[in-house]
């Protein structure tokens, strides 16, 4: 199929996208490849046109909205943030991770498929992000060991990482030290609100609160909350509780949490 229209091939894509991971063999109630059962994909039916077509007549209004004045760019977000000078941005919105790939969502390979389904003209890579399906993961915020140097705000945590196994202390360690580092230079080139959607993960039993964690590095940072919101995770793909321990339930992460952040006006250029 040709498109030439660059809107309506970034359309297709989307659609196609979330076609690809519902027909896979892989099982869809987690974010990690795993296969399903032979039984299971062999009652899978064969319906992918029709259901790509309703896709289309559900979300195309989505992609009837333009706006021409924008630059978007694709790199590491914690070397492209650098290039910014102070106060140079008056909102920054962002989602970050709510946690280390290693022990959360591995955004990588969740994305590989559609990665390697989509055309390669119509996406702007570099190569490496095929060479196999963790790669994304370890290149990602806490994906590996940083020279990033900001011990006084781990020990801020501390009291939570002494209550969580060594080994998975070390994969949360890695990314507390680049998200502070990250939150860190969005409080410097950011002139008035900071606005990010979280979620609060539980890694070994442990909850971590990182929608307060947050909240308490931007106050340092000189921002003051002005709003919270919360919501329930609409459509999700993992079950509500994943596992039970000595007969209680382990939940997955089932909300989101929303803050808007304002820099306090005495610190204004």
């Amino acid at each position: 199929m040709q498109i030439k229209n660059t809107k309506n091939r970034l359309y297709f894509w989307y659609i196609m996208s979330d076609i690809v991971r519902k027909y896979s063999n892989t099982r869809s109630c987690t974010y990690k490849l795993y296969s399903k059962k032979q039984s299971d994909i062999d009652k899978i039916n064969n319906n992918v046109i029709e259901q790509f077509l309703k896709n289309v007549n559900d979300n195309y209004v989505k992609f009837c909205v333009n706006c021409d004045n924008f630059i978007l760019k694709k790199g590491d977000a914690l070397n492209l943030i650098k290039e910014n000078v102070d106060d140079e941005f008056d909102i920054c919105i962002t989602s970050p991770p709510y946690g280390d790939n290693a022990t959360t969502v591995t955004y990588g390979q969740f994305s590989i498929l559609p990665l390697i389904w989509i055309d390669k003209n119509d996406l702007k890579l570099e190569g490496w992000e095929y060479n196999n399906y963790s790669i994304i993961d370890s290149k990602s915020l806490g994906g590996c060991m940083s020279n990033i140097n900001n011990e006084s705000d781990i020990k801020d945590i501390e009291e939570l990482l002494n209550e969580i196994s060594p080994h998975l202390c070390k994969k949360i360690n890695k990314f507390f030290k680049e998200y502070f580092y990250f939150l860190d230079e969005a409080s410097r080139v950011t002139k008035k609100y900071i606005v990010m959607t979280l979620g609060n993960r539980i890694v070994a039993g442990k909850r971590i609160e990182l929608t307060d964690i947050t909240i308490n590095k931007l106050n340092k940072n000189g921002f003051s909350l002005v709003g919270k919101l919360e919501r329930e995770i609409y459509c999700k793909r993992t079950p509500k509780i994943l596992s039970y321990k000595d007969g209680i339930a382990i939940n997955s992460m089932n909300m989101e949490y929303v803050i808007i952040m304002e820099k306090n006006k005495n610190i204004f250029n």
